[in-house]
């Protein structure tokens, strides 16, 4: 398999070093994590895909602040919730996860949670996440409705996940080869409650980078989110043409406005 092309069909507006990085890996976490069926591969490259920003990304965008005291997430110190933002390519957030993935990688994520960040780390918390999490049995289902529940906790950017999932299925099959074909058929795994609490995903940022231009402005951030809620993603947005980003900036602000203002005339 050439996993350096597949990558870069799948996210042709990647960081070459994270593109780079995960074709690298991907012959060892095709073994490890029995990502060993086309169908596999294409789902657990896709949530990636989007967890990532489009793979530009290991490290999220937001301070992190606002898991602050999120004890679902085992964020019980202060602190913790900046300490413990998402991060790795498939953002393991909070303590609680930081400390299972130390337990099961054998990596001092939480006394070092930037680790988590680098490389070959920030592959090796997504397939044990995934792992952890039985995906395989949903991947074998083709069930990426519920992947993404356990990934994201929701549906955040689900529209997004299935562009890069129909992606993926073409790259794979471009650029298919011996090792992606088991000898044997691979029989489906059983469906098993997850293991690990589903996590909260905000968008994420490049590690040791400033935030794009639009993030310092919170009329933008509007216009992102509420994209984001309708199915766009941020890396979709991020696309878009700086005029085109603060038209659509403009209009949810205007939005906003007229139905702040209806809402005060109701109640006045």
């Amino acid at each position: 398999m050439n996993w350096s092309a597949v990558m870069r069909a799948i996210a042709p507006k990647g960081k070459p070093a994270i593109l780079d990085a995960v074709a690298a890996a991907m012959p060892d976490m095709v073994q490890r994590y029995r990502l060993n069926t086309p169908r596999r591969q294409a789902h657990f490259l896709a949530q990636l895909a989007h967890e990532s920003a489009g793979f530009r990304t290991t490290t999220e965008y937001a301070s992190g602040k606002a898991y602050e005291g999120r004890r679902d997430l085992g964020n019980t110190q202060p602190g913790d919730g900046v300490r413990f933002r998402g991060r790795g390519l498939i953002q393991v957030t909070g303590r609680h996860n930081y400390q299972a993935a130390s337990d099961a990688l054998g990596v001092d994520f939480v006394n070092n949670p930037k680790l988590a960040a680098e490389f070959p780390h920030a592959i090796e918390t997504a397939g044990w996440y995934w792992e952890k999490n039985n995906l395989n049995a949903l991947a074998d289902r083709d069930d990426v409705e519920r992947i993404t529940r356990r990934i994201n906790g929701g549906l955040n950017g689900f529209a997004d996940r299935k562009q890069y999932l129909a992606k993926a299925r073409v790259a794979l099959d471009r650029f298919d080869g011996p090792e992606t074909k088991p000898a044997t058929p691979v029989a489906p795994e059983p469906v098993k409650p997850p293991t690990e609490a589903p996590k909260p995903v905000e968008a994420p940022s490049a590690p040791d980078e400033p935030p794009p231009w639009w993030h310092k402005s919170p009329v933008l951030r509007q216009a992102i989110n509420t994209l984001s809620a309708l199915g766009i993603s941020a890396a979709a947005v991020m696309d878009l043409p700086p005029w085109l980003i603060a038209l659509l900036a403009v209009l949810v602000a205007g939005v906003s406005a007229y139905a702040i203002y209806v809402h005060t005339r109701k109640s006045a």
